[in-house]
Parts: C-alpha cells; structure tokens; sequence
C-alpha cells in the first residue's frame, strides 16, 4: 500500500459520496409478501394509525406473528420497529405522507432510514479501524476501502429494505471499532456494553455472542482489579440495553420476553451435511455469493492478532448457531441471510490482512471481492426473493428454483429485457418455460407489480396452454400465509 497522502475529512466525504450515489437510488419503494418486511411495516402502520400495537386489520399482510389473548402481534425485535414508527410520523407530520395515500412515499422514508443509519455507521467504523490499523495507508484507498464491507457482501443486498441483518452487521463493526483501543477505559468500557446491547436488540443470536465475547475480552484482557471495573461497566451497559429491550416488548405485546421465543424455535432434526453444505457453498451458499471470505483461512498467519481473533470467532460462532438451528435456509431470501450481520465484520479484516500482503493472494482476494460486488448488486434487485425453503417450500415451483441468484437476474431481465439472450437463456434453458413462468408469477405476486403480472398470465396461457389461476393464488391482502 501507498504512504498516507491526502487530506482525511475531504477522503471520508468522497467514500460517503460513493455510498450515498451508489446504494441510495436503489432503495426500494414497496415491500414483498416475505414476512421480515411486511411484520414489521404491519406494526408500524397499527401504532401509528391505530394506536395499537396489535397489527390485526393492517393493511400488511405477514406470516411473521404471534398470539397474545387472541390478537396478533410482530414476533420480530422491537427497537427496529419502534424506531420505523417515529420516522413514520415524522413523515407524516412533515409530509402527510401516510400508507393509505403515499403508500410508497412513506415505505420509502422508513427504508431511507434505516439505510443511512446502517451504511454511515458501518462506514465510519471501518474508515476509523482501517485508519487506526494501517496509518501508512493512502487515505484516499482507506475511504474507498471502508465501503467493500458493505458493498463485497451481502450488506449491500438487504441495505435496500427494513431489516434487522445490515443494522446488525453495522452495529458489530462499531464494537470492533470501539474495541481497538491500546487502553481499554471504563467509559469506553461502557459503551461498548451499550453498543453489544443495542446489537441484541437488533438481532438475538449475534447480540447474545458478541456481547458474551465482550465480556470474556475484558476479563481476558485486563485481570487486575481495575479491569474487573471494566468487566462490571460494560455489563452494566448490557444490562441497561436489556432492560430497554424488555420494556419495548411489553409494550409491544404485555411481556417482557420476546414474542419471538414463541414463535420461533430451533430446528434440529435436519439433515446437517446437506444442510451445511447449500448455505456455505451451495444454491444458498455464503462463498457462492461471497468468495473473498474463503480468505478467512489465511488469517492463521496473525497469530498475534488477539481481538481479532477473538471477534473472528465469535463471528464464527454466530455461523455455527444458525447453521445448527435453522431449516429454512432463511425463507424467501437472497443468499442465506443469517450471515449477513458478521459477514462485513470478516470482510474489513480480510482487506487488512491482504492490504498487507503481495503478490497472488491480494490479487485472488481482489478478484473475489469483485465477484462479491456484482453478486451484492444482482441481490438488490429483491433481496426477499422467493424460492426454496426447505420443508416449508409451499409451492410446487419452488422446489426447482434453488438459489436466488438466477432467479433474480431471470426477473429482472424479462422485466427490462425480455427479448435478451440473458432472458431467453435463463427461460428458455436454464430453467424451461414450465418453470419459469409459473415462478414470475410468484416472484411479481410477492412484490405486487401488476403490469408484469398480467404478462406473465398471457405468458402462461400462450405458452403452457393453462389459464392462469392454475398459477398460485395471489394473495387477497388478508392475514393468511403467502
């Protein structure tokens, strides 16, 4: 790498630039029947429309719901939502824009928010630990190198809609960042805590192992008295973030615990190999999408790096945890969606591991990234993409089409491009009309694109000679599955 050159205030507005001109026209103005999106709007729309939290009667139809003295309520963590609420009414204070008059004004607002919190945040981070790890650095690649763990992975891919995923990854990078420190104080020790907290209020699994790898850093790390203070603060930010986190559920749905818990639960009896295999490297799989994290394998040669190691393993850990106890390999999802909040983390130490490095491995990896900009950009296009989801594939046509990948570059392409090679490939080799078309009408019944829907219905009369209700049945906007 170059010597540092430059002037940092006026690189790190070029690397948000970049961002901001690249991943903010894309986000998106609807949402999908997938259940993440719909819940939480769902319960957006009932608070603030209806002064409730009970989403029964909303105009989003979801799955992803639990019972509670026989009314429904959003089963998923509630800071996201809450916080989707306020710049709901901002909007509609501000605006009058409302989801039964500007409908995709008022999703876009919302989405808008959560893509700025997550993208600044993840940016600012990794310039700060990029900075602080590697100042010979020309400041201009650091800027440009702080966008890749949002842009090489998957990030960049659900970035476009409300989720907890990318907050998550964006969250984890601050601890890193705010780890890196030679001298670890209780202040900083504190904040730390808070930031695992509010990664746990973001998403479970992650929040619960890199709040746990916190604290074992600490006590790790400092064993005299003054770092058991340190422990103590940081656990104190946890548990403030903790008790946060259960009065949003009680107002949510009257208990402290996470609806959550009773709507979800772990999934052992599977078969682990295939399992494993299709979301690491298969139709789902994290290296399919993502090849530069193969890197991983060459950090055995830091053996020195001690918070990194320890953050990398609990990265590992969250892995592990989703592999063992999930079935569905992520729903109707882009790529397997549960590594996504660990993935940027990973990444930003691979671009410093290989920053470092010379010759093939830095021209590999730069290689691989590249491959994971494209794969991150074809997943913007519907990062909820329906397909396979193992035994709870619902559709018949579902179980032929395996990884989001191609799926998405098929609708996308008979939306632009229908008379392309790339379209006429995909329909007419790849997959076959018998599969193609029924699936379309899926995939443009999820994110209600009407026009398309009615070619597709000629498509299928013209071509499979079957009149088109023998299709799946569009959903009629009650709470019933998708």
């Amino acid at each position: 790498m170059t010597a540092a050159t430059g002037r940092p205030l006026i690189a790190v507005w070029l690397g948000l630039l970049l961002l901001l001109a690249a991943g903010w026209p894309l986000v998106k103005t609807g949402i999908t029947d997938q259940g993440n999106e719909s819940s939480r709007f769902a319960a957006i729309e009932s608070m603030v429309d209806r002064h409730t939290t009970a989403i029964d009667g909303s105009s989003f139809v979801t799955v992803d719901r639990g019972c509670v003295d026989g009314r429904w309520y959003s089963d998923k963590p509630p800071l996201l939502t809450w916080a989707g609420a306020g710049v709901y009414a901002i909007g509609k204070w501000l605006f009058g824009w409302d989801f039964q008059h500007a409908r995709s004004q008022s999703i876009w607002l919302i989405h808008s928010a959560c893509w700025l919190f997550s993208v600044l945040t993840g940016f600012f981070s990794s310039f700060v630990l990029l900075r602080r790890r590697a100042p010979a650095w020309n400041v201009w690649l650091v800027s440009g190198l702080a966008t890749l763990p949002f842009f090489s992975t998957l990030a960049w891919s659900y970035s476009v809609t409300t989720g907890n995923h990318v907050p998550a990854a964006a969250v984890i990078l601050l601890l890193a960042a705010q780890l890196d420190h030679r001298e670890m104080t209780c202040l900083r020790a504190l904040l730390a805590g808070l930031t695992a907290g509010l990664l746990f209020q973001l998403e479970y699994v992650p929040g619960a192992v890199f709040g746990a790898a916190l604290l074992l850093h600490l006590r790790l790390s400092y064993r005299d008295r003054q770092g058991t203070r340190r422990v103590l603060t940081a656990a104190g930010g946890l548990a403030a973030s903790l008790i946060l986190l259960g009065m949003l559920n009680f107002g949510n749905h009257g208990s402290w615990l996470p609806l959550y818990m009773e709507t979800h639960h772990p999934v052992l009896a599977k078969n682990h190999l295939f399992y494993a295999f299709h979301t690491l490297f298969g139709f789902e799989g994290l290296f399919l999408y993502t090849p530069a994290l193969l890197g991983i394998f060459w950090l055995r040669h830091d053996p020195d790096e001690v918070l990194r190691n320890r953050l990398l393993l609990a990265a590992g850990a969250t892995a592990l945890i989703y592999l063992a106890a999930t079935s569905d390999f992520g729903g109707w999802c882009y790529g397997f969606r549960f590594f996504v909040s660990p993935s940027p983390l990973v990444m930003l130490y691979l671009i410093l591991h290989f920053g470092h490095r010379g010759g093939w491995p830095r021209r590999l990896f730069a290689i691989a990234a590249g491959w994971g900009v494209i794969t991150a950009a074809i997943g913007t296009i519907n990062p909820w993409t329906p397909g396979y989801e193992g035994s709870r594939t619902e559709y018949p046509v579902d179980r032929q089409v395996r990884s989001a990948l191609p799926a998405n570059l098929l609708a996308w392409s008979y939306e632009h491009a229908p008379d392309s090679l790339l379209c006429r490939f995909l329909m007419e080799d790849f997959y076959g009309p018998e599969t193609a078309i029924p699936y379309l009408y899926e995939y443009y019944t999820s994110t209600g694109n009407a026009p398309l829907l009615e070619r597709i219905k000629t498509a299928a009369a013209e071509r499979l000679l079957t009149a088109p209700t023998t299709l799946p049945n569009q959903n009629d906007g009650d709470m019933t599955e998708k």
